[in-house]
């Protein structure tokens, strides 16, 4: 694992990299519900599929980059997932290994392994069947260009890009969202498509007889049957499934890949940011959180006067705070009223899932993020301990962003209520004077956050009418709240979008809130 300090050098730069791309790859295991190293395993199918298929080297490393930028859309359409699924979790395990146009068992399926009572998911069903057409749809386009988006901040270039676009055509055209068909799919894409198949067949099975078939069945419909023919007979192919240690195997190919399919081959901190701004875009109620948690962190650490090593590691730790809670459902995150026991203990333990998660790009930085949520008096969680001055820190900026933004079960507080409500902690001896008052010295200071380099113009009612739309409400919704008509929305919408350069809800919300429009 990489140290903090050795991030000066080439070789330590390039190794915290990796290791910060090993931890965006676990959480992305964490927020599709799959096992541990899911994302890493399909992009080693990934890469030796590439090789035995004998791709150029350029198409190669546009299909590695492919592979382990994939799912960095799932959290996109999480929010859409959960309120006609019930949980998004649930959802992407039951459904990954089906074929989306196999309309009986997506039925049988969403019948009985889906949460609610029986009527409950009686309804889901029928609704699913009379707009699955449309509510997958969604799903693909939300998913591309959230990928797309993220990606093109880890520096992916346009083959790399042009893979993530086509993440979810099928060979027989009946796939989206361009309805590409045959070779007009990237080859690149072919081979990541095919890579994730398999790789949920071998997962759901444990065996290699279970990617045969996979591969057999899904030949012509889903996947290139001429890839599908050569990679089922293939052994190294079918060992791939098997080979360890995954993580030294899938690393040399993943730092080849960088140089050839990037046009600016990312740092260990656009990794970072890349992994607070997709915790924060699973559920619209968190959006720019772990943004503004960054600011008043780094500001409070140049009040706190901190040495640019523990500054860098209070920032980093304030990016991943909650990276963890990706492993929460949305009906969760989303009660209105108390927790039971159940819920209460997914909530209490993704400040350790959050460490587990950022262990892998630095120790300094996972324990602050573990700590988060730990109080001075032993009131807080997941294991009642005394937090030290730099987790004091992050739980401060934690509690004031979170007291600014709207919840659930309260609105958003006023700056003088965030305020009294932190001086309060630190009265109550819950935290410590010094990091309370050096984060409120931070509240509203003006403070280096990542923008984008060019801006787009957005009038005052475009930025009110898409702070709405990111954070999942109705045109109908929109229109209640701001006092116009619901077709004026959309016409707002459409424009917005147009400025934005994107098509999708999560695509306005990652814009927004790169931009600063949802603070």
């Amino acid at each position: 694992m990489s140290q903090d300090k050795n991030d000066t050098t080439e070789s330590g730069a390039r190794e915290g990299l990796l290791s910060a791309l090993s931890a965006l790859g676990l959480a992305i295991d964490m927020a599709n519900g799959s096992p541990e190293t899911t994302a890493l395993r399909g992009t080693w199918v990934a890469v030796v599929a590439a090789e035995e298929l004998g791709l150029s080297s350029q198409e190669r490393a546009e299909a590695v980059l492919g592979a382990l930028f994939r799912y960095l859309g799932c959290t996109s359409y999480a929010h859409e997932e959960a309120r006609s699924l019930g949980d998004e979790h649930v959802a992407a395990r039951v459904l990954a290994p089906l074929d989306k146009l196999d309309r009986g068992p997506i039925a049988k399926a969403v019948l009985q392994d889906l949460p609610g009572d029986a009527f409950e998911r009686a309804m889901r069903a029928a609704k699913l069947m009379a707009e699955g057409a449309a509510f997958t749809a969604g799903y693909e386009r939300s998913h591309c260009e959230g990928a797309m988006l993220l990606a093109s901040r880890l520096g992916a270039g346009p083959g790399v890009l042009s893979v993530l676009a086509a993440l979810h055509e099928r060979w027989d055209g009946e796939g989206g969202p361009a309805k590409l068909s045959g070779s007009a799919i990237p080859v690149a894409a072919r081979v990541v498509h095919l890579a994730r198949e398999a790789t949920v067949h071998f997962l759901l099975r444990g065996e290699e007889p279970g990617v045969v078939r996979c591969l057999e069945r899904r030949a012509k419909g889903q996947l290139d049957p001429e890839m599908c023919r050569a990679l089922a007979s293939s052994p190294r192919f079918l060992g791939a499934f098997r080979e360890g240690p995954l993580w030294e195997n899938v690393q040399g190919a993943i730092d080849r890949a960088l140089d050839a399919g990037c046009e600016r081959v990312p740092t260990k901190d656009d990794v970072i940011e890349v992994m607070g701004d997709f915790a924060d875009q699973k559920c619209p109620i968190f959006l720019g959180h772990s943004r503004r948690v960054a600011a008043l962190a780094q500001g409070a650490a140049l009040r706190l006067r901190l040495d640019p090593l523990r500054s860098r590691c209070l920032v980093r730790a304030a990016w991943l705070h909650d990276v963890g809670r990706v492993g929460v459902p949305n009906r969760v995150l989303g009660t209105r009223g108390p927790l039971g026991p159940i819920e209460w203990e997914k909530v209490r333990l993704h400040p350790y899932v959050g460490e587990r998660i950022a262990q892998h790009l630095d120790p300094g930085v996972a324990r602050i993020v573990g700590a988060h949520h730990e109080r001075l008096d032993g009131s807080g969680y997941p294991k009642g301990e005394r937090p030290d001055l730099m987790a004091s820190v992050l739980a401060a900026a934690d509690v004031l962003a979170a007291s600014g933004e709207d919840r659930p079960h309260r609105p958003r507080f006023d700056v003088a209520a965030r305020h009294a409500l932190l001086t309060e902690d630190a009265r109550a001896g819950r935290l410590p004077q010094e990091a309370v008052e050096a984060v409120l010295a931070a509240d509203g200071a003006d403070v280096d956050v990542p923008r984008p380099s060019r801006s787009p113009e957005l009038s005052s009612r475009e930025r009110e009418v898409i702070s709405l739309v990111a954070r999942g409400l109705s045109n109908k919704e929109i229109a209640q709240a701001l006092g116009i008509s619901a077709r004026t929305v959309q016409s707002h919408t459409i424009h917005a979008y147009d400025k934005l350069e994107v098509r999708t809800r999560a695509g306005a919300a990652l814009r927004a809130s790169e931009l600063g429009l949802l603070s």
